[in-house]
């Protein structure tokens, strides 16, 4: 069979995307009669990201183009898109296209246009340098509930990729906006936030800092005082030098920060994403594939996308079909799973040491499910569990929320991919987790033996944060290059969390971030980025 790749240069002649590259196969696609990509041009079906189809899907145009944003040629097209996403949730369809720029403005300016999630000093770190300390963002957060559920720290949001990142950048800014009332309206608001947080909201003659009430952070931040924004030299100036003024008056005003915002907004707009090379113009395009039965498809190169059909056949309405496509399109069948839909339930934050009483006992059974020997459900749908754990012995109560979800019961055989159970009954996990795990296993080619995710109604003795399938512990190979493809597989099909170990052997590990001796028997993934599922609708 004669294969075709394609090599996209940039201006002055750089490869940016070479498709024969076999090294990096998860962004190839090769160009047969079959293929994907030789069948764009007939694309005339709107691809649905989330719930909102796009406007540019017709005629295989990457759908990146609805995402062009400031400084876009830096971050990857999946960054752009969030970002977008996470501007029309804090301010609504209508501004959303302009917040994300100043959005974009702000990380550039924090991260000096590298937006990494690693990017920072000693007391602060990534896209919007969150503080640590007594009075940090990291700790406010912490405090107001606005961490996901779980306590964050500036290790943790390191390990995060900056996609993954994003998630604590809209918490961030949510609880300024609904915690602390503070009205955010531009990029100056924004870093208003994160550099002077006072001043969020207020005129520009607010007084920020000064050298009379608080010469240590006058001085630390006095070069504002002398920056001025030269619209023809497309630079920050001094201004002093530029108007001849002789001495400071020992002030710093909120406005005297917008010639900071505005030259990254300016140099911004010459860094946009000239050429997208996307995955989001492969897969199915945008054209549903599914017939009687939701359906995930999963992609070699990273896309997972999933099908909902009008109307659900007889048999399969508690059931959901995933099927892999691999690097010639072929498909295969990976199973057909059974769903259990049940109330979410919350982390359980602490170990309990007696029984919990708080609500009437509906059942109290003696169970075998690994490590849980009991098991306690309640009126309002609370669960606790109770059994053994690294030597000690403890109960955890998981509490029933009000959301429904949807978890996948891991079927003992599949087809084309193979994973084992070790000494675990938590075999069921999230439906997009489940297509992400399928996913790596798919990438490596490896025999997993899983010590599962989660119970059938989302609780997980003993850990705290596999409630709801949203984490699946599996165990070494014991080989570094085995367990580093694993690893690297599962950071790529979209797991942002991926906890090792503290032992010498993981020391030489990457993409993994260190999980403490509770980790060093099994690989710990979860932080799934569900925003990388594409939903197509009938």
């Amino acid at each position: 069979m004669l294969k075709a790749y394609g090599v996209i240069k940039d201006a002055w002649g750089a490869i940016k995307y070479n498709g024969g590259d076999v090294y990096h196969v998860a962004d190839t696609i090769v160009i047969t009669k079959t293929s994907q990509l030789a069948k764009i041009g007939d694309n005339k079906s709107a691809v649905m990201v989330g719930s909102a189809a796009t406007s540019n899907g017709s005629n295989g145009v990457c759908v990146c183009k609805d995402y062009d944003l400031i400084w876009g040629s830096k971050v990857s097209c999946e960054f752009r898109m969030k970002v977008v996403e996470i501007c029309k949730e804090l301010w609504g369809e209508d501004k959303k296209l302009r917040m994300a720029n100043e959005l974009m403005a702000c990380m550039a300016l924090e991260t000096g246009q590298q937006f990494k999630s690693d990017t920072g000093y000693p007391d602060a770190t990534g896209l919007v340098q969150f503080t640590s300390g007594k009075y940090g963002a990291i700790t406010a957060m912490n405090e107001t509930g606005y961490n996901d559920g779980k306590t964050i720290t500036k290790e943790y949001l390191i390990s995060l990729t900056p996609e993954n990142q994003l998630n604590y950048v809209k918490l961030y800014f949510k609880m300024w906006k609904e915690h602390y009332k503070k009205t955010i309206n531009d990029a100056l608001d924004m870093y208003m936030t994160i550099w002077c947080p006072n001043a969020t909201g207020e005129r520009d003659d607010f007084v920020c800092y000064s050298k009379k009430s608080n010469e240590k952070f006058y001085i630390k931040n006095k070069s504002a005082e002398n920056e001025y924004y030269d619209k023809n030299e497309k630079k920050i100036i001094d201004r002093l030098k530029k108007h001849k003024i002789e001495v400071n008056n020992g002030e710093i005003t909120k406005g005297e920060l917008r010639p900071r915002l505005k030259f990254w907004t300016e140099l911004g707009s010459l860094n946009k994403a000239n050429l997208s090379i996307c995955k989001y113009i492969m897969g199915s395009k945008g054209i549903h594939n599914a017939k009687g039965i939701v359906t995930y498809r999963i992609w070699l190169f990273g896309l997972i996308e999933k099908h909902i059909p009008k109307s659900i056949k007889d048999g399969y309405k508690n059931q959901y079909k995933y099927v892999y496509h691999d690097n010639e399109d072929t498909e295969h069948e990976i199973c057909i799973a059974e769903i259990h839909k049940v109330k979410e339930k919350a982390v359980s934050k602490s170990k309990l040491y007696s029984k919990p009483t708080h609500n009437k006992v509906v059942s109290d059974d003696n169970v075998t499910d690994g490590q849980t020997t009991r098991r306690v459900k309640y009126e309002n749908g609370d669960i606790a569990e109770y059994g053994q754990n690294n030597g000690d012995t403890f109960w955890r109560l998981y509490k029933a929320l009000t959301n429904d979800i949807e978890l996948v019961k891991m079927p003992e055989t599949v087809s084309y991919i193979k994973y084992t159970f070790s000494g675990t009954q938590r075999k069921y996990t999230g439906t997009n987790e489940f297509a992400g795990f399928i996913g790596a296993l798919a990438k490596t080619g490896y025999n997993i033996v899983t010590t599962g995710s989660c119970f059938s109604e989302g609780s997980c003795f003993p850990s705290q944060y596999h409630v709801n399938g949203r984490s699946v512990d599996t165990e070494y190979f014991m080989n570094k290059e085995k367990d580093q493809n694993f690893i690297d597989a599962m950071k790529f099909f979209n797991f942002g969390e991926r906890k090792v170990g503290n032992d010498s052997y993981f020391k030489g590990l990457k993409n993994a971030s260190n999980g403490g001796d509770l980790h060093d028997s099994h690989l710990h993934s979860g932080e799934f980025d569900i925003s990388k599922i594409i939903i197509i609708k009938e």
